[in-house]
């Protein structure tokens, strides 16, 4: 491929573990399951693998069709390998000025925290889920803690007559005192299962990026990167760009005191059975 095929931006606003539409989940999971408290598992028969795994419940809270689609796949029993992916991504960045999110592996990134202005004091970053990156807290202070959702971006405080910029969100947290309205996005989740090999050209492109912050006043924190995960039956070769990096940018110099960016995603490649 010499294409681009992305999940950048798009992270879904969600609690995993909800089953109906909540105040958190405006959509309700057309399988009428939460993702189980363990996460997401996807298995497959894999030569030399050793895994045992005979859930009854994969991708619940993923779809109807994803959840119809793994429940024709056997269970592996010794002879496979299963991918859990965490309802719980990497963890935002701490309430102090200018922390990028963190990371954790099969997940996405964390959010990054906010900068900071004299005394003001962000809230932390938001961490991620298995369906996005965290979103960014916003800037100045007080503290103004981002969600764990994958929701909107954490709103500005508001710490005297300095604009200031919300975090990055789904969407971007608001302003205060003319602060420049923030992006909107989070990295995504991108699984691809491929029967045969896999080939990535020179200007081919696979990614799940977070998104970086608007620059101006006292900026807010960035988003998380996403999760990618490339399971194929066939050879994988790379020449162009596998990433899901966390969301950079929106230095507020000279008003800001640093900035969080999105922690760095996840990218797994890995080889199954062509059968």
């Amino acid at each position: 491929m010499n294409g681009v095929i992305s999940m950048t931006a798009r992270g879904c606003a969600a609690n995993p573990l909800d089953a109906v539409a909540t105040a958190d989940t405006p959509v309700a999971p057309s399988d009428g399951h939460g993702v189980p408290v363990g996460g997401i598992v996807l298995r497959r028969k894999k030569a030399g693998a050793t895994d045992f795994n005979s859930d009854s419940n994969l991708f619940h809270g993923c779809g109807a069709a994803a959840v119809a689609a793994e429940a024709r796949q056997g269970r592996v029993l010794g002879n496979g390998k299963a991918w859990t992916l965490p309802v719980v991504g990497g963890a935002g960045g701490p309430g102090t000025a200018g922390k990028t999110g963190g990371m954790k592996p099969l997940a996405p990134g964390g959010g990054g925290s906010g900068s900071s202005y004299y005394s003001g004091v962000p809230g932390r970053g938001g961490n991620g889920t298995c369906f996005s990156g965290g979103v960014g807290s916003g800037g100045g202070g007080p503290a103004l803690q981002a969600n764990d959702v994958g929701g909107s971006g954490g709103n500005a405080g508001n710490n005297g007559s300095t604009g200031a910029c919300g975090g990055v969100g789904n969407p971007g947290g608001a302003p205060v005192n003319g602060g420049t309205a923030q992006n909107s996005g989070t990295g995504g989740l991108l699984i691809l299962l491929v029967s045969g090999n896999v080939s990535i050209g020179a200007s081919g492109k696979i990614e799940a990026h977070g998104v970086g912050g608007v620059t101006g006043g006292v900026p807010g924190g960035c988003s998380g990167g996403g999760n990618i995960l490339i399971l194929r039956g066939g050879t994988y070769a790379n020449s162009g760009t596998v990433a899901a990096n966390g969301g950079m940018g929106g230095d507020g110099s000279p008003w800001g005191l640093g900035i969080g960016y999105g922690g760095v995603g996840s990218v797994t490649v890995d080889s199954i059975d062509n059968r």
